[in-house]
């Protein structure tokens, strides 16, 4: 990989999806799959790629406020998902701290995407959106706002914490 895209100083983790399901509907199957999706594939390639990266490199990774409460009757599994990614990096930081590599997470609440509003109604998301105290959804600009600040050389010495982006929620 090196060789082929010379030195690697960023990777930014933003893969996986809501597999969105009713609580009394999981099977083992989905939970196995929610964490292989949004913790093991995540966290296999951030330590892969902390073994090739460039000295002071940076790894980000994308969460969700889900981790905080657990996701929704709908979400369960993919809010539990979420908070062992979160741990996991935050066990990673430590261990590539002494490398000064930085990991960090950026959790997002909702934001304004189609994997938010697919299936949805215009109630739904209206409901949804009166929860948080902004008043407001959150676009994907304000998150990646907060990938190019941890990317940045104002965050030089930030590793092992979490920007959370969700207008208050």
């Amino acid at each position: 990989m090196r060789e082929e895209l010379g030195d690697l100083y960023g990777l930014a983790l933003c893969g996986g999806r809501v597999p969105w399901k009713n609580e009394e509907n999981l099977a083992v199957q989905d939970w196995q799959n929610a964490f292989f999706e949004l913790v093991i594939q995540p966290y296999t390639i951030a330590l892969n790629f902390s073994q090739i990266c460039a000295p002071k490199s940076r790894l980000v990774a994308l969460s969700s406020i889900s981790s905080n409460y657990g996701g929704s009757t709908t979400s369960r599994h993919y809010g539990a998902a979420k908070a062992a990614l979160e741990s996991s990096f935050y066990g990673l930081s430590r261990k590539l701290a002494y490398e000064e590599i930085c990991v960090n997470i950026v959790r997002a609440g909702f934001i304004l995407t189609p994997q938010q509003t697919t299936g949805r109604s215009p109630q739904e998301i209206d409901d949804r959106i009166q929860k948080i105290p902004f008043g407001r959804a959150g676009n994907p600009e304000e998150v990646a706002n907060a990938f190019e600040f941890l990317f940045g050389k104002q965050s030089a010495f930030i590793t092992g914490q979490c920007i959370t982006v969700s207008g208050g929620d």
